[in-house]
């Protein structure tokens, strides 16, 4: 929702990476620890189909451009239409595996 109204010039870049940032990192952590709960309750196939997210996670933000404080999204390469586009079908597929 928040890339749509990016791409209808309804919020700024600067004001969407302002509300997106903060909850990177609460989404990665959240992910691992219920990764990790799934571990703990010997559910591990599941637990292997997370992890691989997890790894992503990881990769995605080791990753991420030069931007001061944690989050991955940088208001100059929003700018860029590929790059919004590439985020918003990100954003689609991860809801997607945590819907399933």
């Amino acid at each position: 929702l928040a890339f749509d109204e990016l791409k209808t010039n309804h919020k700024s870049p600067l004001n969407l990476c302002k509300e997106l940032n903060p909850w990177v990192l609460r989404e990665y952590a959240a992910h691992a620890g219920i990764t990790f709960l799934l571990v703990l309750t010997g559910s591990y196939y599941t637990a292997l189909l997370n992890a691989a997210l997890v790894a992503y996670h990881a990769h995605r933000y080791a990753n991420r451009p030069l931007i001061r404080g944690p989050g991955i999204y940088d208001p100059t390469e929003l700018f860029n239409r590929n790059e919004l586009r590439k985020h918003s079908i990100e954003t689609g597929v991860k809801l997607a595996f945590y819907m399933v």
